[in-house]
């Protein structure tokens, strides 16, 4: 086999190494991974993940690494400066003041909750040397309960509060994410891009897709 024909060999085994690579791990922004193309910020620290990869880039197949074109991103920086977010967590903040008046009717129940304990705490503590024993003991079983309820109710409702700001959140930001996802497709696509990086935390979010030899592979075993 020719030289160039060794070299061919060697880029065609490379990719195929590093796109099995590129399938388990890329995914598309969240709101906790979102982008546009920028340098990393100066004294900005790579992750585990992104110096791996570089490494076997730049030492693991040297002729592939040079042909390979890497774009990197800085999640944080967008999120930070795309007017598009704020306008999204701006209208999260306004929804979220209109929710004080519904949170108000089931704030009431645990506050009179709350002033049951309180008035039942202290009325078994005035009649310690009154009451009997066995009703003292009836008055605190009662009153353990009733903080075991007061408990679970605060958790249960401070549990739905916080799933509805983060599904709401989701939603407003699900729009703006669409468009940053759909803009970093282009940008790969029109730039040629092979990958594109997040370097605020190492995950790929673009990889170009790579041709199937699977044809050729099952024509090469035929011949075996």
């Amino acid at each position: 086999m020719s030289a160039a024909g060794n070299r061919a060999g060697l880029r065609i085994s490379s990719s195929v190494g590093l796109f099995k690579i590129l399938n388990m791990v890329t995914k598309k922004f969240t709101p906790g991974s979102i982008c546009a193309i920028q340098h990393p910020a100066p004294g900005g620290k790579m992750s585990k993940s992104l110096v791996f990869l570089t490494m076997f880039l730049i030492f693991g197949g040297s002729l592939f690494a040079q042909e390979l074109k890497i774009g990197v991103v800085n999640s944080e920086l967008v999120m930070q400066s795309y007017p598009e977010f704020r306008r999204a967590e701006e209208q999260l903040g306004r929804e979220v003041e209109t929710w004080q008046r519904e949170r108000t009717g089931w704030e009431k129940d645990i506050q009179a909750m709350q002033q049951d304990i309180i008035d039942r705490e202290r009325k078994l503590q005035a009649g310690q040397t009154t009451f009997s024993e066995k009703r003292k003991q009836e008055m605190q079983v009662k009153i353990d309960s009733l903080k075991i309820n007061y408990q679970q109710r605060l958790q249960e409702q401070m549990e739905m509060e916080q799933e509805r700001f983060n599904q709401r959140r989701m939603e407003l930001l699900a729009e703006v994410l669409e468009i940053v996802n759909k803009t970093i497709e282009e940008i790969g696509e029109t730039e040629g891009y092979d990958l594109i990086l997040d370097g605020s935390n190492g995950t790929i979010v673009y990889a170009r897709e790579p041709n199937d030899i699977t044809d050729i592979l099952m024509h090469k075993l035929e011949k075996k």
